[in-house]
């Protein structure tokens, strides 16, 4: 779970597991290729018509995504601004590898802007904050 977020990034329910079988078996078969993909508009469709309870929100499709990546039930599942698909060219597996780098590395100028931020704002270093920036001395 994430921090703030636990109302939308608690552990997968037993359904949410069969609906990432469900929906890797379909992309492996129905979205290979960048003229092929399905938004997440489009899935969510597609999964409430499968089954009323596999009705969810953008944010728990999101989550089972990245079960299906992380589990490897769907082999360069990768997502731009038209949708989700499976790509077999090397050059947009690599192009999304580095979307997800330069995601992370914004994410992470951000924590450190509030870190300096919270330092002025709060003079004062939380356990927390100390343990983060040890850490980051020893990487």
């Amino acid at each position: 779970m994430i921090t703030n977020f636990e109302s939308i990034t608690y552990e997968m329910t037993e359904i949410e597991i069969s609906v990432a079988e469900f929906l890797a078996k379909h992309f492996n078969k129905n979205h290979r290729g960048k003229l092929k993909a399905i938004t997440s508009v489009k899935i969510l469709k597609l999964l409430t018509r499968k089954s009323r309870s596999w009705k969810m929100t953008d944010a728990r499709l999101r989550k089972i995504i990245n079960y299906i990546r992380h589990t490897n039930l769907c082999n360069c599942l990768v997502a731009t601004s038209k949708g989700y698909y499976v790509s077999a060219k090397k050059i947009e597996v690599e192009t999304y590898i580095q979307s997800l780098e330069e995601r992370a590395y914004e994410i992470e100028r951000t924590k450190e802007a509030l870190v300096a931020q919270y330092g002025k704002r709060f003079k004062t270093l939380s356990k927390n904050k100390k343990a983060i920036l040890k850490k980051k001395k020893l990487n």
